[in-house]
């Protein structure tokens, strides 16, 4: 019996092994994508690229492809990063599918870069310019924040006021 178990120990152990080995390449992805519809026709946006200092972080300093399958390009000041920005129609007329692909070894860490970055281009390109919340006042009044004053202070007294 003892035996048995020594020999399902080992196999959980080595499954545990294995998915944390799973875990560590996921982190380590040489690759990650990101695609974002855009209500402009292909040609608006392609034109948003020809206009400097337009486009927010990345896409600033890269020139977008029409056609899917060609080589991503290096990104200028960045480490290990290379990007692909492919243009295409949307399907059912729907605008423009921006897709970027990053590969290199320095992928995975600007993840959320890209995330962020393309979301503002899909504002600038819509809005026309990259809609924020940054530097807008919280909402809070001064009658508010002396009730939410009170408030906490009752709870953190157990409600015993």
């Amino acid at each position: 019996m003892i035996r048995n178990a020594a020999v399902v120990g080992g196999a959980v152990a080595t499954i545990g092994v294995a998915a944390a080995l799973a875990r560590r390449r996921a982190r380590q992805r040489r690759h990650v994508e990101h695609v974002a519809t855009v209500v402009s026709s292909p040609g608006e946006v392609a034109a948003a690229w020809q206009q400097p200092d337009r486009l927010p972080g990345l896409f600033g300093r890269l020139t977008p492809q029409s056609t899917e399958g060609g080589e991503p390009e290096r990104v200028p000041g960045e480490r290990g990063l290379r990007l692909l920005v492919t243009l295409t129609p949307a399907p059912g007329d729907r605008g423009t599918e921006v897709r970027v692909l990053a590969t290199g070894p320095a992928a995975a860490d600007h993840d959320d870069r890209l995330r962020a970055d393309l979301r503002a281009l899909k504002s600038v390109l819509e809005c026309g310019e990259a809609v924020t919340v940054e530097g807008q006042p919280s909402g809070r009044g001064r009658a508010q924040r002396a009730v939410q004053k009170r408030v906490h202070s009752a709870l953190t007294k157990g409600g015993r006021g």
